[in-house]
């Protein structure tokens, strides 16, 4: 970030994500080290719960003791609140997509075509943060088959079409202006690449069908009562969901189709707990129209709502606060003191802001092959982070067995979520994953320098 903010626009296009590089270069000026980006991070993730709530209230007439209290579970989950700690772009993506969410139910309620370019335009500001917008057209064909109502004709599409391609016209000139080749921000989006050449973790392909994955995460990591909610919605709400005609949407149906149709899609391709980013506000108001039908008695439903935030508040101790502590720090001191400028570190980007801030050059690999060439570039250790057992990279094993010049514990690296925010990435179950995370914690020092054989 303080690359691009200095006029460094190389990686620019890293993770397909050009505006959200650029918005937060914009603070550069005013935020000095990662936490204010954090904290800016984390007024998104504010900011969707509002948009929620809105939402709740507007649309489905929720009382407002209700909907802040469900305001409040969503924004107390371990995913929020987790991602809401990182430096991704899964907060501001929250928001966009709640923005999205109101937008189409107003072109699908009023067949508003105002209303359907402003969601053109967001889904262009979109998918310059996070390409995984796209799965969101799948689902919009859907909804747009069903309503058949002629507001899409050759003109409207052809002005949302050219909003859409607003962004990559701006980023192929950036992209000729920085020496990248033109077509890198299209390429990135669309993710044009090869599905068998696999990944350092020896993933090849984008499918999983470890069909309880999401299910079992929600249960275990979420509010375990969405599970049993998500299976009887369909039930409890039948009338609204399923009566004729189809082309006539109501709130419920336009849940009901976004939601279950985007779980649908992510249940067969690669999973993590991000895969779900967009909808997780959603399941929670799932929860409370399910519990509202089948709990008439207001203060019983309250009851369960504020029983449901102190649970969130537990499971939060437990899978996030746990392992909310950190080493790398004392690594960059303890380098600094033993005069070593340059380090190479395992998979992990861990080590690099502190790192930096002691000017020690960090250099992440992502196979041994690559040490060879830094030895001889003068870098003389490499810090062996288990980061790389969390992505399955298996060729860093070897380096186990060599002598430990020193070592720390490293709580953020045992924790579950970060195991399973790697499946996406090394395609492996959710038992794999659990069990992986549980033969971690076994390791005292997740943190060990060791010299470049």
């Amino acid at each position: 970030m303080q690359e691009i903010g200095q006029g460094n626009f190389k990686n620019v296009f890293h993770h397909a994500s050009p505006g959200f590089y650029l918005f937060y270069a914009a603070f550069t000026p005013f935020i000095s080290g990662v936490y204010g980006f954090i904290y800016l991070n984390t007024a998104f993730n504010i900011g969707a719960v509002l948009l929620l709530i809105r939402f709740m209230q507007q649309h489905l007439a929720i009382p407002v003791p209700e909907s802040f209290l469900v305001g409040l579970l969503f924004g107390l989950s371990v995913f929020a609140v987790s991602t809401g700690r990182n430096f991704a772009t899964e907060s501001i993506s929250i928001l966009l997509f709640i923005l999205m969410l109101e937008r189409y139910y107003q072109r699908l309620i009023h067949h508003d075509a105002k209303a359907f370019l402003q969601l053109a335009a967001l889904l262009a500001i979109s998918l310059t943060v996070n390409y995984k917008f796209l799965l969101l057209l799948p689902i919009a064909l859907l909804l747009e088959l069903l309503a058949r109502d002629g507001l899409l004709n050759g003109k409207l599409i052809i002005h949302a079409t050219l909003i859409i391609a607003v962004p990559f016209v701006l980023f192929t000139l950036v992209a000729l202006a920085v020496n990248l080749p033109f077509y890198i921000y299209t390429a990135a989006v669309f993710n044009i690449k090869n599905p068998t050449v696999p990944n350092p973790a020896q993933r090849v392909g984008y499918f999983n069908f470890d069909v309880l994955f999401y299910l079992r995460y929600i249960w275990n990591f979420e509010l375990p009562l969405i599970v049993p909610a998500l299976l009887v919605f369909p039930l409890v709400y039948r009338r609204d969901l399923f009566s004729y005609p189809f082309s006539q949407f109501n709130v419920y149906r336009f849940l009901f189709l976004v939601s279950y149709s985007f779980m649908l899609g992510m249940h067969l391709l690669l999973k993590a707990p991000r895969g779900l980013t967009f909808i997780y506000g959603l399941l929670y108001l799932i929860f409370y129209l399910v519990f509202k039908r089948l709990i008439p008695n207001r203060a019983v439903l309250v009851s369960v709502l504020v029983l449901g935030i102190g649970y969130q508040y537990w499971k939060l101790e437990q899978a996030v606060y746990a392992y909310a502590g950190t080493s790398y720090p004392q690594v960059a001191q303890y380098l600094k003191h033993q005069g070593i400028t340059k380090i190479a570190t395992t998979a992990s980007m861990g080590l690099v802001p502190y790192a930096e801030q002691k000017q020690i050059q960090v250099k992440v690999v992502l196979a041994t092959a690559e040490l060879p060439d830094l030895k001889k570039a003068g870098f003389q250790y490499v810090l062996l982070d288990s980061y790389y057992k969390a992505a399955h990279i298996q060729s860093f094993h070897f380096l186990e067995n060599e002598p430990i010049l020193q070592a720390w514990p490293e709580p953020s690296l045992l924790s579950p979520l970060v195991y399973l925010d790697h499946a996406e990435f090394n395609n492996l179950t959710y038992t794999q994953l659990i069990r992986n995370q549980k033969k971690a914690i076994q390791t005292p020092a997740q943190l060990r320098l060791i010299k470049i054989p």
